[in-house]
């Protein structure tokens, strides 16, 4: 199977969202937000793929479905 990311949902947490067909880049304001208020928020993104996969060596297909996802956002 070979998938790639064709577009991201970014939801900041506080009611507010944008949809990107990029998913940012490190050091740049690609994908930026300005909170209004102070506080816990709980900000995350969806990231929606497309896909192609053989079955037993035959033609590629593109009719996979993943039901739910998850990752968790690590810092190195």
């Amino acid at each position: 199977m070979t998938a790639r990311p064709t577009g991201w949902e970014w939801f900041f947490g506080d009611g507010m969202s944008v949809r990107t067909s990029s998913p940012g880049a490190r050091g740049t304001v690609q994908v930026g937000h300005t909170y209004r208020d102070t506080g816990p928020v709980a900000p995350y993104v969806v990231v929606t793929w497309a896909d192609t996969f053989t079955v037993d060596g035959g033609r590629p297909r593109t009719a996979l479905q993943v039901r739910q996802a998850r990752a968790d956002l690590v810092s190195h």
